[in-house]
């Protein structure tokens, strides 16, 4: 199997991304994350599926490793958080790190996502990597488990 470069993932162009609406899948998205990632202000992010299409374990597992030496090498300490539907039928591997708005954004385009989901006092906000337009999520207490 080829391996995927880093500019395999930032130079494919995202299809529509400005007129493409958001999975409405994301809005129902529950988060599982370590009590020491547990920030007052973080962000996550996913290398899996690049532009949400379903994509070959062995190539997502290549997109997170290098998303998490991304993080690293932008000198943030990620720690594992996996977004999931409440059932359970679907789940994908991130990272959750400090950032500020910008460069959040900007990983999740390079790493072809639709959105990236921001943590802050209390709330979860689903942001558009497209347009930057935020979402905030119901319930967001009732969406973090711990990772077990």
């Amino acid at each position: 199997m080829n391996s995927m470069d880093q500019s395999e993932l930032s130079d494919s162009p995202q299809e529509d991304a400005a007129t493409k609406p958001l999975n409405p899948a994301f809005k129902e998205a529950v988060f599982e994350l370590s009590a020491s990632g547990m920030h007052d202000d973080f962000w996550v992010i996913t290398a899996y599926n690049p532009d949400s299409k379903d994509t070959d374990v062995n190539l997502n597992k290549q997109a997170d490793e290098k998303l998490r030496e991304e993080i690293t090498t932008l000198g943030k300490t990620p720690f594992r958080v996996i977004g999931r539907s409440r059932d359970g039928s679907h789940a994908e591997p991130g990272w959750g790190a400090q950032f500020n708005e910008t460069t959040a954004i900007e990983l999740g385009r390079q790493f072809r996502q639709d959105a990236v989901f921001h943590f802050k006092a209390g709330e979860i906000w689903l942001v558009d990597c497209a347009d930057g337009k935020r979402v905030a999520l119901e319930n967001p207490k009732s969406r973090i488990f711990g990772l077990g």
